[in-house]
């Protein structure tokens, strides 16, 4: 095949096109595409610092806490539940969503694709700041 006067082999099962600039501004001219990206920075990267960044801040702050009601600090092997259980859930998350997703597309509502995406963005993010934030007051 012939592409900008070069020869490209093609082999059968393998990807053929280049990645080019002006294919990806191509793409970002798409207001979905946009969304998406920026969905997947807001959602993606808290959830990535706090596997390795969790443990320690807890550790430290609960230390804090806990020294200034007389109890005896606690370790980062402590605080490391939270973390198994953010991402186990996360984990169902994603089971979840990838059959709702693929539920969704086989009845052609694809428009319902966009608001749950967004949705999870938004929603996602709210167990994670209730267990920073801590509990309520009374409880």
């Amino acid at each position: 095949i012939e592409e900008n006067d070069e020869k490209v082999s093609v082999q059968e099962g393998f990807y053929q096109e280049k990645m080019e600039c002006s294919k990806v501004l191509l793409i970002l001219k798409s207001p979905s595409i946009v969304l998406c990206f920026f969905v997947g920075i807001t959602g993606g990267i808290p959830f990535a610092v706090s596997g390795t960044f969790l443990p320690s801040y807890l550790t430290a702050e609960l230390s804090d806490a806990l020294e200034a009601i007389g109890q005896p600090r606690i370790t980062i092997a402590q605080t490391s539940l939270p973390v198994l259980t953010l991402g186990i859930g996360a984990a169902i998350g994603q089971i979840f969503a990838g059959i709702l997703s693929d539920h969704m597309w086989k009845r052609q509502r694809f428009e319902l694709l966009c608001i749950i995406m967004g949705l999870s963005a938004v929603f996602g993010g709210l167990p994670f700041l209730i267990l920073i934030l801590g509990p309520p007051q009374g409880i």
